[in-house]
């Protein structure tokens, strides 16, 4: 993105895509131009793919890259 209020701007709905999605509390992104990088540990497995969802779904990404990891359940442990 060309202007910090551009990337900010866009910051900001990814970031409001997570809380709806119920994953801000571990999702954690990083922004390279339009393209999110997605990171954190998940819960379980429909966590992680809801925030992906959440993240591709806001309006001005092109690409999200998702490097989050589903925290395996404690009896796995």
């Amino acid at each position: 993105l060309e202007s910090p209020e551009m990337r900010a701007d866009l910051s900001r709905r990814v970031t409001e895509n997570l809380v709806a999605s119920g994953s801000a509390a571990w999702a954690t992104t990083a922004l390279d131009g339009r393209d999110v990088t997605l990171s954190g540990e998940a819960p379980d497995e429909a966590a992680a793919t809801a925030a992906l969802n959440a993240a591709a779904a806001t309006y001005g990404v092109r690409r999200v890259t998702s490097l989050v990891r589903v925290a395996q359940p404690a009896n796995q442990q």
